[in-house]
């Protein structure tokens, strides 16, 4: 059985709150190929993804944004048009994240297959 490895997909952008989740998600993201890229706001996640053209995922921590989710999807597509967005958040929130434009949802807790899934999409 080969492992799964994200070594062909372009760095991922990772938006989270929680400095604990964050670094876990940076180092999960590493340990299986790809380049990940941290931010705790938005603004400093649309200037990580200007200047990096090959950044197509982006995480986003369904608490920091909150009530906001679906002004930060349209301000990530603005900046990045063909971006997959993957919302995490706990139990219950796939239907709200999914209604606010996200395309794929990662839910806490996670397992490393659970994160893979959510970053190659369907």
């Amino acid at each position: 059985m080969t492992a799964r490895s994200l070594k062909d997909h372009g760095p991922v952008v990772v938006i989270e709150r929680d400095g604990a989740v964050r670094r876990l998600l940076v180092s999960q993201v590493e340990r299986v190929g790809a380049i990940c890229y941290a931010s705790d706001d938005l603004s400093s996640a649309l200037r990580l993804l200007d200047a990096e053209p090959r950044a197509l995922t982006v995480l986003v921590d369904s608490a920091l944004a909150g009530s906001e989710m679906g002004d930060w999807v349209e301000r990530i597509h603005a900046v990045r048009p063909g971006a997959s967005i993957v919302g995490t958040g706990g139990v219950g929130a796939e239907s709200d994240l999914l209604a606010h434009g996200v395309d794929r949802v990662l839910r806490k807790p996670w397992w490393i297959n659970h994160l893979l899934d959510a970053i190659e999409g369907p």
